[in-house]
Order: C-alpha cells, then sequence, then structure tokens
C-alpha cells in the first residue's frame, strides 16, 4: 500500500519543513494511548514550502497513484530495527503494527478491511517539532463509528473507516467545497465540516514541491473579525458564523456612497481594500486576511455621572457610535491615542470628553467613557437694551481661566454655551475693534441641579472717537478733496503703499478725503495722533503737492475733536 500526505502552505510566508515540521498517527485511545511520531527521512525533494505551494510526506521517495509518479520531498524512514519503541528515538518498525522494514510493508496508517477489521479510525497531528505547537489535525472515526483519540471538534464520518484506495481531501472553497484550480485552506476548526472522504483515484494526485502554487479561496473562517471603512459614517462590525460548514459573514450598513477604504482583521491577521460604493447598491466580496494585524480595538460603556448608560454617542478616532446599551467599539492605530467622546457636543445634552489611551495591537482593550451632563448659560447681546445684535462671539471661561465654550449670538442676539453641569464661569462678549460692551463680563456658578442659567443683557455700543474739520486755501473751502492721514506713529513723507509688511507693522494707520464742501470726517479709535493732509493743485498740466503736518492730537472715545486744516 502507498501512503502519502500532502500539505498546503495557505500564509505569505516561507515554512521550513526539514527538521522543524513533523507529523504524528494516533488510533483510538485503547489502541495509541498516546500520539507517535512518525519517523521521517527528510533527504528527498524540497526542504521549504514557499507562499500557495505544497510539500509531500509518503511512505517512499517516490509513489505512482494511477499513472501520475511524484517524488516525495521527505518519506517515511524504512530502516530496519527490532528495537523497542522509544519516543525520544522513534523507529517505525516497533512504534507502528502494521510497518515492517524487513516484509517491505511501509504501512503507518491502517485502514479497515478483511485484514483488519478493526481498524480504520485515526488521528494525524501536523506539529512543529520541540514545541508542542499543533499546526493541523486531521480525525476520522473508524467501524461502527468509533472516535479516534483527537480530532478537531467531530471527527470526520467515514461510515465505517477509511479503506484502501481512499483519500481525504480538505476541501477549499466556501462553504467548504472543491475546486483542483484552488488551494486546499478552508478550515472551520471541525473534521467532519472541513474534510471529505473520496477515491483516490484517479481525482487526487498528489503535489509535492515541484507543482505550481495555487490561489487560496477560503481560509479559517473569520468569526469574530472586525470590519470598519473610513467613510465617516458607518459603524465598525464584526463578522458571525453563518451557513454549514460556515462561512464567517458581515454586513456594513449605512456606509455613505464613494470610494472608501475597507479594512478587515482579527487578532493575527489583516486586510485593507479600496471599494466604491453607490446609492441603493449592495457590494458583495470575499476577504482573505494574509498579513500581519495593524489595529487596536477599544470597546467599553458609556454613561453619565449617574452611572446611566447612554446610547447614540459618538467616539473618534474610528468613527464609534454607542448602542442602545451604551456599549461602543472602535478600531485605533496602536500607541498612545487621543480618544474623544462626544465630540463637539455632538449630543448637546452632554459635554465632550477626551483621554489619552494606550491601544495595543491587535488587540481588545476595555475603556469606559464618562461624560458630564451639559450645564447651559444663556444670554441677549443688544446694540440698546432693546436692539439685538447678532454674530458677536461669546465665551465662557472656567474657574482655571481655560476656554470652555464658545458660541455666537442668533439673528434674535441670544446666545446659548454649553458647560459641565457644576461649575463657576465668567461669560466674556466679544466685541468687534473700536466697540465697548457693557458689562465686559459676568460671573455664574452652575450647580449639579442646575440645568440652565440666564445670565441676562449685555449691550454693545461703539467706543470711537471723531477726528473733523474744515480744509481751506486762502480761506476758501477745497471743493478739489483734500488726502488726509491720522496715524499713532510718524506719517512718512509720501503715503504709505498698503501691503502684507505694513499691515504686520502694527502701526494704525486712518485715511480719508475731504468733501466737496470743504469739511471732513474720520472715525478714530481713541489715541493721540499725528496728521498729515495732501492738497494738489495744478498749473495747466503741472501738479504741485503742499503738505501740512500736526501733531499730538488727541481724540477721545466717543467724543469729536476738530482740527482744521488751512492753506
Amino acid at each position: 500500500m502507498q501512503e502519502y500526505v500532502e500539505i498546503f502552505n495557505f500564509t505569505t510566508w516561507t515554512w521550513t519543513v526539514d527538521g522543524q515540521i513533523g507529523l504524528m498517527f494516533q488510533r483510538r485511545l485503547v489502541q495509541d494511548p498516546q500520539p507517535i511520531p512518525i519517523a521521517i527521512n527528510y533527504a528527498g525533494g524540497g526542504n521549504t514550502i514557499a507562499p500557495n505551494k505544497f510539500f509531500l510526506f509518503a511512505s517512499s521517495t517516490t509513489i505512482d497513484i494511477s499513472g501520475a509518479f511524484r517524488v516525495a520531498d521527505a518519506s517515511w524512514d524504512q530502516t530496519a530495527s527490532a528495537a523497542a519503541c522509544n519516543l525520544a528515538a522513534v523507529n517505525n518498525d516497533a512504534c507502528f503494527p502494521y510497518f515492517d522494514s524487513t516484509a517491505v510493508t511501509f504501512d503507518i496508517i491502517p485502514y479497515n478491511d478483511v485484514d483488519y477489521p478493526t481498524e480504520g479510525a485515526g488521528v494525524l497531528t501536523l506539529y512543529v517539532k520541540g514545541s508542542g505547537i499543533i499546526l493541523d489535525r486531521v480525525g476520522w472515526d473508524g467501524p461502527g463509528a468509533v472516535s479516534p483519540a483527537f480530532y478537531e471538534t467531530s471527527p470526520m464520518m467515514t461510515g465505517g473507516g477509511i479503506k484502501n484506495g481512499q483519500v481525504i481531501y480538505r476541501k477549499n472553497t466556501p462553504p467548504g467545497g472543491w475546486d483542483e484550480t484552488v488551494g486546499p485552506a478552508y478550515d472551520s476548526n471541525n473534521n467532519n465540516l472541513d474534510l471529505q472522504l473520496a477515491p483516490a483515484i484517479p481525482h487526487f494526485p498528489p503535489r509535492n514541491t515541484s507543482s505550481a502554487a495555487l490561489p487560496i479561496k477560503a481560509g479559517v473562517p473569520s468569526v469574530g473579525a472586525f470590519v470598519f471603512a473610513n467613510d465617516g459614517l458607518s459603524q465598525l462590525v464584526q463578522a458571525i458564523a453563518a451557513g454549514s460548514p460556515p462561512e464567517a459573514k458581515f454586513t456594513l450598513p449605512n456606509i455613505a456612497t464613494g470610494t472608501w477604504t475597507v479594512n478587515a482583521s482579527t487578532a493575527n491577521y489583516f486586510l485593507s481594500f479600496a471599494t466604491s460604493v453607490m446609492a441603493g447598491v449592495t457590494v458583495s466580496t470575499s476577504l482573505i486576511l494574509n498579513t500581519p494585524a495593524q489595529y487596536g480595538f477599544l470597546s467599553g460603556y458609556i454613561k453619565d455621572t449617574t452611572n446611566q448608560v447612554i446610547s447614540n454617542i459618538y467616539v473618534n478616532p474610528g468613527n464609534g457610535r454607542s448602542d442602545l446599551t451604551g456599549f461602543y467599539r472602535i478600531a485605533a492605530p496602536p500607541g498612545f491615542q487621543k480618544i474623544f467622546g462626544n465630540p463637539n457636543q455632538e449630543n448637546p445634552n452632554f459635554v465632550q470628553t477626551s483621554c489619552m489611551v494606550n491601544v495595543p495591537l491587535a488587540k481588545e482593550t476595555g475603556y469606559n467613557i464618562s461624560l458630564n451632563i451639559a450645564g447651559k448659560i444663556s444670554g441677549w447681546v443688544t446694540t440698546d437694551g432693546t436692539t439685538p445684535l447678532p454674530g458677536i462671539s461669546v465665551k465662557a471661561l472656567n474657574q482655571y481661566g481655560g476656554i470652555n465654550q464658545v458660541a455666537s449670538t442668533g439673528h434674535d442676539g441670544r446666545f446659548e454655551l454649553k458647560v459641565d453641569s457644576t461649575g463657576d464661569y465668567s461669560i466674556l462678549p466679544a466685541p468687534s475693534a473700536g466697540e465697548s460692551v457693557v458689562p465686559a463680563s459676568k460671573n455664574v456658578t452652575i450647580s449639579g441641579g442646575t440645568s440652565s442659567v440666564f445670565v441676562g443683557t449685555f449691550t454693545v455700543s461703539s467706543n470711537l472717537g471723531t477726528l473733523a474739520g474744515s480744509v481751506t486755501a486762502q480761506g476758501k473751502p477745497i471743493s478739489t478733496g483734500v488726502y488726509i492721514i491720522a496715524s499713532t506713529g510718524t506719517v512718512p513723507a509720501t503715503p504709505p503703499v498698503i501691503d502684507h509688511s505694513f499691515r504686520q507693522s502694527g502701526t494704525v494707520f486712518l485715511s480719508g478725503s475731504s468733501r466737496s464742501d470743504g469739511t471732513y470726517s474720520l472715525p478714530v479709535t481713541p489715541g493721540t495722533y499725528t496728521v498729515a493732509a495732501w492738497y494738489t493743485t495744478l498749473s495747466g498740466n503741472t501738479p504741485t503737492v503742499v503738505r501740512k503736518d500736526f501733531s499730538n492730537i488727541v481724540v477721545s472715545a466717543n467724543q469729536k475733536t476738530t482740527l482744521n486744516i488751512p492753506w
């Protein structure tokens, strides 16, 4: 009889087999109390398995399956031995009852027929030598549905045990079918669902390291995998088991239209790909996670200060949102991340909170978020105590002087600030330049039982003074216009060029021209000014410009200062 075991590398890295990966076989516990390593000669073909390729163990160095000759990459050690079975130095002759090197019978795996009527059940284990790591385990039942010593979830039901001329193959297409053009990698951790028994001839010639690489269509169902997109609208979901044999299925609802990056991650593996989403269209796809994980995950509950859960609270980064039980889950890059709960007070009943959290790679960490109930401070801004003034910025400073919240007055002059439900605050409107506000600020205390406080009315009025007068020549009003500059600094010999450097100088320059009746009026902020005026006359086509200068001109708030300029 010929035996072979074909293994397939479904990962993205190369496996070294020689001396590192081995096989163990065990029948029922009453027959074999423990798994027995198979003594293997690794001097055959290749010693590594490239991604998506095969490695062939066989009972001899060359096997012939219905005319399909294959060179084994490693074979059962056929060295004759009369020594007792010693698991520290295994010899196949002594350890396996139907293996006999002298009789040229190299049977490790017994089958059920008239010669071996009680045989047929067994478990074959692929393991890493010296580590105890089990890579895979294939278990099948025997006559009377007796179970082997070990198996994954349920042994493969053979209907009487494995027989001569049969092969156990691993399914390779979802949900657990067979296609010879793809690699055998489907593994739901249930031998009865993942494996199939069939005649070896003519459909299953073994493959070795020289055989072509095959793509993967189905691997281990990633039940529990996290799936999320960067569209800013959809929420992270987890894949669930569906069907038998099971698949890991997910639905990412409420995703925005457009082209987005979709990510899927388990504790060990990750996949990222771009996809386009159109309105009203469901996009179906299969995912193979085959690169190392790149994200960590945070989950927990969002509650208020009374320990009540809060639903529909946004959490960022990760575009998470709490469900009806207050539970949220987000994906975030590993390392210290600033996590925001209720950013920008999306829910106005609660304030924003943030905290630095260490997110471990490829693990889920619990982090509960507590939100303070929002207090409300409202008020009114007017121009005269009656007329509303819209568009005025109002800020609330907390007891430490930090800005807690900023709002603007509406068309009715009213504002509302969301602050913590407990604390002392100063409320300060911010009028435009040249304006004053009375009172300049108001202090207010928000207590835990107070939901809203009205701070009263602020009145904003102009704080400008006026520089005005007449311009005359020979005692008569100048009707052609005089250019006038008032500055808190020195006025240069010629009017300055108004550019970026000039605006960054910090010196105030206010300018204007006199009217045709020979008068002028400049609104200016209170201060002491230097004033320059230029009067231009023409003699034919030749202009003559005469300048007048004045200094220490004081202008007070809401007062008129008269400066007449004669030539």
